[in-house]
């Protein structure tokens, strides 16, 4: 087995890496129909955390699932998972969302270590999560907030006077906007908005049980929206574009099962393109769906490292290429 130049191995790993390598695991990976049906009952999160399938490829025990390229802190999958019902546990108490009918969560950040917990934890309650151009202005976010209807804001702390005055004007109250955590959110903020790491502090100090998470219906997925996306609005205002779970569960298996081959001679592990021990570089935006659905969901699916980087350029992405040994670059 030939193993990757720029990676060091764990023992474990490479034993990975080789079982994948024997009839029997060739043999268990040959596709049929059953293994190619789609989940149609899961949301995003309980299929990125729970469920199995041939084409999944696990993390090696030792890697991290999200490396903030700014801080380097390193988020492991168990820590991801706890964070994500945390904040779901502590929206649910502070905002009572649970309680709402069909809830929509808006993201207004460039990308961040923790927007991928903002949408699971929005998932976990049943809310659709609209996304959303941190860039533009205050008239251009009122237009979408009308339209989108979100009762819930997640929002980059530099952008916030401009979100807030948006969701006034489409009554919205400015205690339902949180900021994530950045360096500037640590500094004094007007009115001292909710931060995503406190709301997560108090999930974590909560009772469990104060958590019902939520749960479709044998074929729900197929019509619960999980993504609202705006357009690019080349014809005029953008139009909201509305992803299932089941569409976008879809398309991660529909790459994942491209990467592993399908047949009597699946392609073995340690020559796919995407792996376990390779590391992707996110810096396409989260808010666009090819960021937050190939460049996060796909490679996590396929035990990859990915390193979360808020914005390019050209001299700070080729540092962060060397320091963090980047395999892919989208």
């Amino acid at each position: 087995m030939t193993v990757l130049p720029l990676h060091h191995h764990s023992a474990a790993a490479t034993e990975v890496l080789n079982g994948w390598k024997t009839a029997e695991a060739a043999n268990a990976l040959a596709s049929s129909e059953l293994d190619l049906e789609i989940p149609s009952n899961l949301t995003v999160p309980q299929f990125l955390f729970d469920s199995r399938h041939f084409a999944r490829l696990d993390h090696y025990p030792d890697a991290p699932w999200l490396i903030d390229s700014v801080s380097g802190r390193t988020i492991a999958r168990d820590e991801l998972k706890d964070r994500s019902r945390a904040l779901a546990k502590a929206i649910s108490v502070r905002y009572d969302m649970g309680q709402e009918e069909d809830p929509v969560v808006c993201i207004v950040s460039v990308n961040h270590v923790d927007y991928p917990t903002t949408v699971w934890a929005s998932h976990l309650l049943g809310a659709a999560v609209f996304t959303t151009n941190p860039a533009f202005t205050a008239e251009e976010f009122e237009l979408q907030f009308k339209a989108a209807k979100p009762s819930l804001f997640f929002v980059q702390p530099d952008i916030l006077a401009t979100v807030r005055k948006a969701a006034a004007a489409s009554g919205v109250p400015s205690d339902r906007i949180i900021v994530f955590n950045t360096p500037s959110s640590d500094s004094a903020l007007d009115d001292a908005p909710s931060t995503i790491q406190e709301l997560v502090n108090l999930g974590l100090d909560s009772d469990p049980s104060s958590l019902c998470e939520f749960r479709l219906g044998l074929e729900e997925g197929k019509t619960r929206t999980a993504i609202l996306f705006p357009s690019s609005g080349t014809t005029g205002v953008p139009k909201l574009i509305s992803v299932s779970h089941y569409a976008f569960i879809a398309n991660v298996l529909q790459a994942a099962v491209y990467n592993a081959g399908t047949g009597k001679e699946p392609i073995p592990v340690a020559d796919r393109r995407y792996k376990p021990g390779d590391v992707s570089l996110a810096v396409l935006p989260f808010f666009h769906i090819l960021g937050l659905l190939i460049n996060l969901h796909h490679a996590l699916y396929s035990g990859m490292t990915v390193v979360v980087a808020p914005k390019f350029s050209l001299g700070g992405t080729v540092k962060t290429i060397a320091t963090y040994k980047i395999t892919h670059l989208l």
